[in-house]
């Protein structure tokens, strides 16, 4: 191990989000509308788009090491998309819980005594969801190459409702990735941002009425009652129109140098010290916790805190 090669500070690269939802939202259209972007599908969900795919992903025939393997597919599609010259921005898999599904097709096709389902395969208990994590983690780190190079990387799922079980509420129904929860907790910790879409609801006042807007919004947070699984990495706004182009508008605004700038175009003109929460914060002491903050969440914080108390000085 040499000590000069660690080193220190940011690295900016391409996002990783992991999109999901019930059907028929939006969620390839809205990886559609990607400049450079090129699917790696197991469903049928970009026909009618005008985008680069590769062909259908197909689940895995026969049995034993022969077998017409279409898991060997993504990973070979993959490791092209990794190594090969090619001019693609970014990469959407359509959908994670379709390609779960040619997953478990091969994992069965290779059982050494010719089980023929998941639950019994490779022993029981467990042992085959094991596997497919194992093997996840195999196209994860696929991906990250292709992250590597510059290419943006778009999970798309279906989602499904769960109950959810919480030391501090009610069980309660939730969404969540329609995927088996080795896989789900997989992809959720390797994502750079989780992002539910779905239509934009509102209550009527002084009732308990909920209507839609039919906007459709992608929520990049999580939900006070735990009624979906979302967050980032990014400190974006709560909710965004569902396109790829409001996504990388929040994403620049997020990035450390333009919160850098916000943060001084809200300290421009404003006292020094600046009153906040009964008593006042220097303008250096605000910029120190800035350059100190390990990541775009903490930074985000500190602009809204700022923003909050410029807005309480206007007022008073």
């Amino acid at each position: 191990m040499d000590l000069t090669k660690i080193t220190r500070g940011r690295i900016e690269s391409p996002p990783r989000v992991l999109v999901y939802s019930p059907p028929k939202i939006g969620k390839t259209a809205f990886a559609a509308g990607i400049p450079g972007v090129v699917f790696l599908a197991a469903e049928q969900g970009t026909q009618e788009f005008d985008v680069s795919r590769v062909p259908p992903i197909r689940k895995c025939e026969g049995t034993g090491s022969k077998h017409a393997c279409g898991w060997s597919d993504v990973r070979g599609w993959l490791e092209t998309f990794a190594s090969s010259p090619h001019d693609f921005r970014a990469l959407a898999i359509d959908t994670l819980d379709w390609l779960e599904a040619v997953l478990f097709s091969h994992l069965v096709a290779i059982d050494p005594k010719g089980r023929t389902s998941i639950v019994e395969a490779h022993g029981g208990y467990g042992k085959a969801y094991d596997l497919a994590v194992e093997e996840w983690r195999r196209v994860a780190a696929l991906l990250d190459r292709c992250n590597a190079r510059g290419m943006a990387i778009v999970l798309l799922a279906h989602s499904q409702i769960a109950k959810h079980h919480d030391p501090l509420t009610d069980e309660i129904d939730t969404h969540r990735l329609k995927m088996h929860k080795g896989g789900a907790g997989f992809w959720a910790e390797w994502s750079d941002a989780i992002l539910f879409a779905g239509f934009e609801l509102v209550r009527a006042a002084g009732t308990d009425a909920v209507t839609s807007t039919g906007r459709r919004v992608l929520h990049t947070t999580p939900h006070a009652q735990f009624a979906y699984l979302a967050g980032n990495r990014y400190g974006l706004p709560p909710v965004l129109d569902l396109s790829w182009s409001a996504l990388q508008a929040a994403l620049s605004e997020s990035s450390p140098s333009a919160m850098l700038a916000e943060l001084e175009a809200l300290l421009r003109d404003q006292p020094d010290p600046l009153p906040w929460s009964g008593t006042t914060k220097a303008h250096s002491e605000i910029r120190a916790g800035m350059s100190r903050a390990v990541d775009r969440r903490t930074m985000r914080a500190i602009v809204e805190a700022v923003r909050s108390a410029v807005t309480t000085e206007k007022r008073g």
